[in-house]
C-alpha cells in the first residue's frame, strides 16, 4: 500500500511540474496586447503614442465607438530618426492591419524574391494618428506583439 501512495505522490509532483512548464512556455511564447483608447478633439484629430515599444509587431487593430469614419496612420520612429509608416487607410468602424516589410540588400533595395517579414521594433515609439474623424469620437488601438 505504501508503494501505491508513493507512486501516486510522484505522479502528482510530475503533473505539477508539467503544468508549471506549460504555463511558463505560454508566457514566454505568447503574444502581448497593448491597448490605448484616445478621443478626437474638435479638429477631428486623435493621437496615441506607445513609448519605447519593443517586439515583433504582428497586428494592429483599430476601432471606434460608433462606427464612424476616420483616416488612420500608424508610424514608428526608429532610434529617434525619421518616422516610418507601418499602416495607413480609411477606417469605418474597425480595421485590422498586418504590417510586414521586405528585407533589403546593402543598397537598400527590397529583396522581393524573399517573403516579407514582420517589423521588429527595438525600443521605438509607435504613434497612431486618426484624422478627419468626428469630434469627440473615441478610438481604440490594439497592437499585438510577440
Amino acid at each position: 500500500m505504501t508503494g501505491c501512495k508513493s507512486l501516486l505522490r510522484s505522479k502528482e509532483v510530475a503533473m505539477r511540474i508539467a503544468l508549471v512548464i506549460l504555463l511558463t512556455c505560454g508566457v514566454a511564447f505568447g503574444q502581448q496586447r497593448y491597448v490605448r483608447d484616445f478621443t478626437a478633439g474638435t479638429n477631428g484629430v486623435a493621437t496615441a503614442t506607445y513609448d519605447s515599444f519593443e517586439g515583433e509587431l504582428h497586428a494592429i487593430f483599430i476601432s471606434n465607438d460608433a462606427s464612424v469614419t476616420g483616416t488612420v496612420s500608424v508610424a514608428y520612429t526608429p532610434l529617434g530618426l525619421t518616422s516610418e509608416v507601418l499602416a495607413t487607410n480609411t477606417v469605418v468602424g474597425s480595421k485590422a492591419f498586418y504590417p510586414s516589410v521586405y528585407l533589403t540588400d546593402s543598397a537598400g533595395t527590397a529583396l522581393t524574391n524573399h517573403p516579407p517579414v514582420r517589423y521588429i521594433l527595438k525600443r521605438d515609439d509607435v504613434t497612431v494618428t486618426v484624422t478627419d474623424a468626428p469630434a469627440s469620437s473615441t478610438w481604440r488601438a490594439v497592437l499585438l506583439v510577440k
